[in-house]
């Protein structure tokens, strides 16, 4: 198991073009209730806005996902608010945002964290973790997506969403 903090349960799935990583956004986003927090990590291009527009569309938020890595944070509104945070600006968000961020999650809304292995290591939350990894250098579409979850109730989570998504827990394919 590659995080000893996931409960013992991961889930992968591989999709094979942007309408896929955003349909697994959606089925992740179905499951998503207030005060969730959402970490995805994975190079520049790896579908991580796409994978946010699936979440938007699950959530049934408002407006037009769009990369907020010029303004770190865009908030959409929806039955629960979308907070989507992008720290592809910062090599280490430290104190200062954390002391911001911690106050966005207070809130009622979800926060999705692009880049979030650039939160200060130190930080500790309970989260969903969403890893992008490429397939196949010659098929740039091709992704593995490894979902990981941090803390109590993220275990039986991931098994519904691996039903909804056709995966199953553990990172077999169904």
């Amino acid at each position: 198991m590659r995080d000893p903090h996931a409960e013992g349960v991961d889930v992968i799935l591989s999709t094979g073009s942007p309408g896929e990583t955003e349909a697994a956004g959606r089925e992740l986003g179905a499951i998503l209730k207030s005060r969730d927090v959402v970490y995805l990590i994975g190079p520049l291009g790896a579908g991580k806005t796409t994978f946010v527009r699936g979440i938007h569309q699950g959530m049934t938020c408002g407006g037009r996902v769009r990369s907020p890595s010029f303004l770190t944070l865009i908030e959409y509104a929806g039955p629960v608010p979308l907070y989507h945070f992008d720290l592809y600006r910062y090599e280490v968000a430290g104190e200062g945002f954390l002391e911001e961020f911690a106050e966005w999650l207070e809130s009622e809304g979800v926060a999705v964290v692009e880049w979030a292995d650039r939160l200060d290591p130190g930080y500790e939350i309970d989260h969903i973790e969403v890893r992008f990894e490429d397939v196949d250098a010659e098929h740039a579409e091709q992704r593995q997506l490894t979902f990981a979850g941090v803390g109590d109730e993220w275990a039986s989570r991931l098994t519904r969403l691996a039903d909804g998504l056709g995966a199953d827990a553990d990172g077999e394919e169904g």
